[in-house]
């Protein structure tokens, strides 16, 4: 992504069916430069959060797949969340199987995965500031996840839709 870019857009979604507003979030900088390894992991969709939570999954087989987030010998990425008004948060996700073949999960298991942690995230942060992205003024059930993109070696965010109809 250009370096002017700050904050997650639809430029980099291409012809998406996506609809709703994009969640404003800065994109994380590392210090050092990096080259992303990893395409962009979309979800079919739209695909609410409450719906990942819950695992309401529709008839797709693209939530079968398994997206490559991590190289084979990394279990887990790191998750980071820039929401506007909240101080950055981050934590560790589970991206491979618990067996010997250790694959990349399902594209429904990382979906719900990513969406327990923006709840927990929506749960429990402290607004720095009066903002019109508050958890306190925005239903977490109006939340689409859009895609998840590649942003420094290793860590990932979420690009969330918001459905205002």
């Amino acid at each position: 992504m250009p370096e002017e870019n700050n904050y997650h857009s639809f430029m980099y979604i291409g012809s998406s069916p996506a609809t709703g507003i994009i969640v404003p979030q800065q994109v994380y900088e590392d210090r050092t430069p990096y080259q992303p390894d990893s395409l962009p992991v979309r979800f079919p969709g739209p695909l609410y959060l409450t719906d990942a939570l819950n695992s309401h999954f529709p008839n797709n087989p693209q939530y079968e797949e398994r997206p490559a987030t991590s190289a084979p010998d990394r279990l887990r990425l790191k998750f980071r969340i820039l929401w506007p008004a909240y101080a950055p948060w981050e934590c560790n996700i589970n991206v491979r199987e618990r067996d010997s073949q250790a694959q990349p999960v399902p594209l429904w298991v990382l979906a719900h995965r990513v969406a327990t942690e923006i709840r927990r995230f929506s749960q429990s942060a402290v607004p720095l500031l009066d903002s019109d992205w508050s958890f306190s003024k925005i239903a977490f059930d109006r939340l689409i996840l859009h895609e998840l993109r590649q942003v420094s070696s290793g860590s990932w965010q979420a690009v969330i839709l918001y459905d205002a109809q």
